[in-house]
């Protein structure tokens, strides 16, 4: 079960980080590459209600 509940708020903050599925749920559109994709990203998790979203260093 996810805790996401599609509000859109994470891709309507950061659209270049986050898209959408067809049933709203997000999408992540690339790997964080710089300071302002960090800022964008932790953008989208604070607006979160349902607190689904958080930021991970890359597995490699």
């Amino acid at each position: 079960m996810s805790a996401c509940s599609g509000h859109g708020m994470c891709y309507s903050t950061s659209p270049h980080l986050i898209g959408c599925d067809d049933q709203g749920y997000p999408v992540v559109l690339q790997e964080l590459s710089s300071g302002d994709d960090v800022r964008a990203a932790e953008a989208a998790v604070i607006v979160c209600p349902e607190r689904a979203l958080s930021i991970e260093p890359a597995e490699g």
